[in-house]
């Protein structure tokens, strides 16, 4: 298991910082080599309108400076998000004593280990503050030229969960990426669906980023999917994005589909 980075917790406060460090050396830089700018009142408010101009015009025609901006915000601000996570592993490979083995995983994982529930064919407990659900059945075979009659199917389970964005983006990347990766290598050879959910609360980042004009409509109502091609040309890491008025949802069927577009979506919930 990967161990949790000492500094990702604090990269809110390490931009903070860095933005000031940045306005403090640029701030410098002026008054040494721009005496023209510090001594010339006129020059000063007709650059300062300058800059400002060239940002807001690069700030609308950029969808690209639009998110690093917007991502800026959102680390900046480390706003509450809720989000949940369902993923389903089969095969015919899958068994019951695969189960055994990741109920044992699961139950030496963190420093806050609370069984909740455990029964012969799920678990549930809460490590560190998340509770985690799992659970085997086997279902019946419909490939017809298998010899198996029934395939194994294991299911892990995260209810809606409330945190930070920055503690959400630290859980997700160094503990929930590497639980399912584990669990993947436990099991070998199966096929893998995942759908990971975004929830709106207050904001809803797509109407002021994406779409103009409608914010002000609070009847509302849409649904949107498109598929998310792969990074590199001959690897299966496609996805599809449905986005409504209530939330964002991923849905692919690989796990290194899956921690890449939440790595690219999730600032997009911290608004």
């Amino acid at each position: 298991m990967k161990r949790l980075s000492p500094i990702k917790p604090y990269i809110n406060v390490i931009y903070w910082i860095s933005l000031m460090l940045i306005t403090f050396i640029f701030t410098i830089i002026i008054y040494n080599n721009f005496a023209v700018f510090v001594g010339n009142w006129f020059v000063t408010i007709t650059s300062i309108i300058t800059i400002i101009g060239a940002l807001v015009t690069l700030k609308d025609i950029s969808k690209k400076f639009q998110s690093f901006l917007y991502r800026g915000k959102v680390i900046l601000r480390n706003k509450q998000i809720a989000l949940s996570l369902d993923g389903v592993y089969k095969g015919a490979s899958i068994t019951f004593s695969d189960f055994i083995a990741i109920k044992t995983l699961l139950m030496d994982l963190g420093t806050n280990n609370t069984l909740i529930a455990d029964r012969p064919n799920d678990i549930s407990l809460s490590i560190d503050g998340v509770i985690i659900q799992c659970a085997f059945r086997e279902e019946p075979n419909d490939n017809v030229y298998s010899q198996k009659g029934n395939i194994g199917k294991i299911s892990f389970y995260i209810p809606e969960y409330h945190a930070p964005y920055v503690e959400a983006n630290v859980l997700l990347e160094q503990r929930i990426i590497p639980i399912l990766n584990e669990i993947k290598q436990n099991i070998g050879d199966c096929s893998e669906a995942f759908t990971f959910d975004v929830f709106f609360k207050d904001y809803h980042p797509y109407l002021g980023l994406y779409l103009k004009g409608p914010e002000s409509n609070k009847n509302l109502s849409f649904n949107c999917s498109f598929a998310e091609l792969p990074s590199t040309k001959g690897i299966k890491d496609e996805g599809i994005i449905t986005i409504s008025k209530q939330k964002l949802s991923i849905n692919t069927k690989t796990l290194h589909s899956l921690d890449r577009l939440i790595q690219k979506h999730l600032f997009l919930s911290g608004g």
